[in-house]
Order: structure tokens, then C-alpha cells, then sequence
């Protein structure tokens, strides 16, 4: 509504509808229609009070919508569910849709759907690990360069990574990987 009434309020002081459309507030279409209905209930007419913002919602009545928002994919949206719960693809879902089930639809739709069920799902729950010193490590199996080795070379060896603070250990620096 702010919208509407900065438009009436440009409208009220003179300014043209390609103006008020170089402000970026609506185009010049609606503006003209905005016109129409400011003339028409008085609103033009600077003496006057700026209307109230329901009186601009009744004036123009409810906004349009599309004429189905039902989605096609509705028929099969249990099928989408079950798929979606098991990790399938929403390509992979499509595909299925149209050998199968003679699916006509776009994959935009499907992707729309898989959204709308995913969103509607719990997440996963995570729980925080806490650990006292010395009590944990963490392994990992990465490429390692070695000292006694050649700079060029990479071993494929698991390294095992202390948290020195966890741990209660100084920090020094360590000749060997274990």
C-alpha cells in the first residue's frame, strides 16, 4: 500500500506517468489504471486527505492469481514422497514420471514439488560431541609429504591428528608422523 499512496501522492502534485514510471514505483500500464480509479473516487484532488490503505485495497479488490495453482504433479504426490525420502534424483523423478505414469509436465513443476516436500520435512538432528582432554583423536586419510622422503613424493598413509589443546599437550614440533 505504501506503494500506492507515494503514486497517489506524485499523481496529486502534477507529475506525469512517465515520470512517476522512471521512479521505479510501478509501469506506466498500471499507473494509468491507478488514474482511472483515483479519478474516479476523488483521490486526485489535492484538498483532500490521502485515502486510507484499506480504501486503496477495496478499490482494486483482491490481487489476480493464476487460473490453476493446482499443481498437475498433486496426483502423484505420495509416489514424489516416497521417492524423495529415499535420496531419488528430481531428474531421475521426472524421468519416472514420464516413462511410467505418461507425465507431460515440465521437470520445473517436479522440482517444485520435490521442494515443497523436502521443506515439509524434519531435519535431520544433530547432537554436539563433547569430549574431556585426551580423549579424542581424529584420523585422516590424506596425502602425506614425509621428511625422510623426497619433496616430490606423496604417500597415501593414514596421519593421525591430535588437538594438542584437547589434548593438554604444548606445542612442539614433531620429527615423525605417527
Amino acid at each position: 500500500m505504501f506503494q500506492y499512496r507515494q503514486v497517489l501522492a506524485r499523481l496529486r502534485r502534477g507529475d506525469s506517468d512517465r515520470e512517476i514510471a522512471r521512479g521505479k514505483y510501478m509501469g506506466r500500464r498500471q499507473l494509468a489504471a491507478l488514474r482511472v480509479v483515483a479519478a474516479r473516487e476523488g483521490w486526485l484532488d489535492p484538498a483532500t486527505a490521502l485515502p486510507e490503505d484499506a480504501a486503496i485495497a477495496a478499490a482494486f479488490g483482491a490481487p489476480r492469481r493464476a487460473a490453476s495453482t493446482i499443481s498437475t504433479l498433486e496426483t502423484h504426490r505420495a509416489l514424489i514422497a516416497d521417492w524423495v525420502g529415499q535420496g531419488v534424483s528430481g531428474v531421475a523423478i521426472h524421468g519416472a514420471l514420464k516413462r511410467n505414469h505418461d507425465y507431460t509436465g515440465s521437470y520445473s513443476s517436479v522440482y517444485r514439488m520435490v521442494v515443497a516436500i523436502s521443506g515439509s520435512a524434519l531435519p535431520d538432528a544433530t547432537m554436539p560431541l563433547l569430549f574431556a582432554p585426551a580423549e579424542a583423536a581424529q584420523v585422516d586419510s590424506a596425502p602425506v609429504r614425509c621428511w625422510w622422503t623426497r619433496p616430490s613424493v606423496l604417500h597415501d598413509a593414514p596421519v593421525l591428528h591430535l588437538n594438542r589443546r584437547l589434548l593438554g599437550i604444548a606445542a612442539r614440533p614433531v620429527g615423525v608422523l605417527l
